[in-house]
């Protein structure tokens, strides 16, 4: 009687792996999805710090984010990693 129960656990174990494994992959790749579609313009906005190149409307205002627009909207340019810290 203790082998089959022995052996039903082992049997249960390897079901719940068989099916925590399909979860774990699908939790994953939603995880990667918001990644991959997150829009670089909003997490500029909400981080502060915005690439060089990306396009932004500030105060009603469009403009493409260099060194120049930054100083003009009171941001500071960081040359080395070519992004402008709005505060």
């Amino acid at each position: 009687m203790k082998m089959v129960i022995k052996f039903f656990k082992i049997i249960f174990s390897i079901i719940n792996t068989i099916t925590l494994i399909p979860f774990v992959l699908f939790v994953i790749g939603i995880i990667v999805m918001l990644i991959i579609s997150s829009d670089p313009m909003d997490a500029c906005m909400d981080v502060g710090y915005c690439k060089e190149g990306l396009p932004l409307n500030i105060e009603g205002k469009k403009i493409t984010v260099n060194k120049q627009t930054c100083i003009e909207n009171d941001g500071k340019w960081l040359e080395d990693r070519k992004v402008c810290k709005f505060n």
